[in-house]
């Protein structure tokens, strides 16, 4: 199970009313890139492009209550600042697995 705060995410979904429904859609077609992105950043060994989407990653999942996610997403973020790669790839099989467990989640908000 993810750790998703289902509080924030309800409240979310009744500020948002109509809207929330793109808001998941936009997550999740925004995640899908940033994800494969994560990968390709390792596999070139590029730490500023990691930091770069891991941080855009972990603000997405931020605002719909996946602290788990995004919690996985901010120590990413502090390899690339660190500029150590070391285990980045351990870390980024981690976020996918941990961003489906989310979107197996949020699939019943839809």
């Amino acid at each position: 199970m993810s750790n998703l705060d289902t509080a924030a995410l309800e409240t979310l979904k009744e500020v948002m009313e109509d809207e929330f429904h793109l808001l998941l859609d936009t997550f999740f077609e925004d995640s899908t890139q940033r994800l494969a992105d994560l990968k390709q950043h390792v596999a070139e060994q590029d730490a500023e492009a990691l930091r770069r989407t891991a941080h855009s990653l972990k603000g997405s999942a931020s605002n719909l209550g996946a602290l788990g996610l995004a919690d996985l997403c901010l120590k990413a973020e502090a390899m690339g600042v660190a500029g150590n790669l070391t285990g980045a790839e351990a870390l980024v099989a981690s976020i996918h697995t941990e961003y489906e467990s989310v979107s197996q989640a949020l699939e019943t908000y839809r």
